[in-house]
């Protein structure tokens, strides 16, 4: 999972989804509200006051709170916020009707597709750590023993296989140590969890990682922390992810070019306009060269990603 999952500003969405799942609900919320270097005096102004009102009683604008100050503060801080903070809006809202004694419903009121990334980030970082540690620690060619694959193995391969609410995920098994040694199983049917409910883990030392980090984290997907319903984890039933996914439809041209800020590519504006980019594509003249690359991922998979295994950097530069 890329950077996308996991935000590129502020807090990392997998640690509030952390203190969501332990029903640590101010934290959570505080985790939420920090903000981004770059953004301007006035909102880091409104977050930091936001920050403060979740915890200290004199900030409290609840009007049961009877402090009409600290209750204008928080209505200068919902103008000051950009539009954008659905999140940090919502927590503002309704601490105005709530106050800090029910930070509950502030957190509710989140777009459920929002608040399911927080939970969905912490799975993922789980992921990419097993992840990780399988492709370190084991052959990058074929299952070994303990790997996870699916029983029924002529199935369509996905990306990504998810429980649905009402029912149960494809079964699953591990590799046996005699399938192991006879290479008879290749990596590309490996799969990993997304840990829930409903899933298990790998029989080999990548099951370590996911014990060792949600112990480390405190959380127990067998048993919730508290009751409420959207961030209970009875509620997280799991998944399974291919290990890798081949790309499709690869094609690689090369284009030759003169300055830095010559435009290579037709943007899909110029496609509908049937109007030609600065160069032509492929071979050109010019000093410079850039490769270009077309390939199609399924669902779930992230071409950054893909990018930063054939350049074998970081990633931190894509998100500018």
């Amino acid at each position: 999972y890329g950077l996308q999952r996991f935000g590129t500003g502020g807090a990392s969405t997998h640690e509030i989804g952390i203190e969501l799942m332990k029903g640590n609900w101010a934290q959570a919320c505080k985790l939420i509200v920090s903000g981004r270097e770059n953004e301007n005096d006035k909102v880091k102004d409104a977050r930091a006051h936001l920050t403060k009102a979740l915890t200290e009683p004199e900030l409290d604008p609840c009007q049961k709170a009877g402090n009409k100050e600290a209750r204008g503060r928080m209505k200068e801080v919902l103008r000051e916020l950009p539009r954008g903070a659905l999140a940090e809006r919502r927590i503002a809202e309704k601490l105005l009707d709530f106050g800090q004694q029910n930070l509950v419903p502030a957190l509710e009121s989140i777009p459920h597709t929002l608040k399911m990334m927080y939970i969905h980030a912490y799975q993922s970082f789980l992921w990419n750590n097993a992840a990780s540690r399988r492709m370190e620690s084991y052959s990058q060619d074929y299952a070994v023993e303990g790997d996870l694959v699916f029983e029924d193995q002529s199935q369509r391969q996905r990306s990504m296989t998810y429980a649905k609410q009402d029912g149960d995920l494809p079964g699953v098994r591990c590799v046996t140590k005699e399938e192991a040694d006879s290479k008879s199983i290749g990596i590309d049917k490996v799969i990993l969890p997304l840990p829930g409910r409903k899933t298990r883990l790998p029989e080999n030392s990548v099951r370590e990682v996911y014990e060792e980090l949600m112990a480390r984290d405190g959380i127990d997907m067998t048993k919730s922390a508290h009751k409420v319903q959207d961030f209970n984890v009875d509620r997280i039933l799991g998944a399974y992810r291919s290990l890798i996914h081949v790309p499709g439809d690869v094609k690689v041209d090369f284009i030759k070019y003169e300055e830095m800020d010559q435009q290579l590519l037709r943007t899909d504006l110029q496609k509908l306009r049937n109007e030609e980019a600065g160069v032509g594509q492929g071979s050109g003249e010019g000093k410079r060269m850039a490769i270009k690359l077309d390939f199609t991922l399924s669902a779930s998979c992230y071409a950054s990603m893909a990018v930063r295994e054939i350049c074998k950097g970081s990633v931190e530069g894509m998100t500018n």
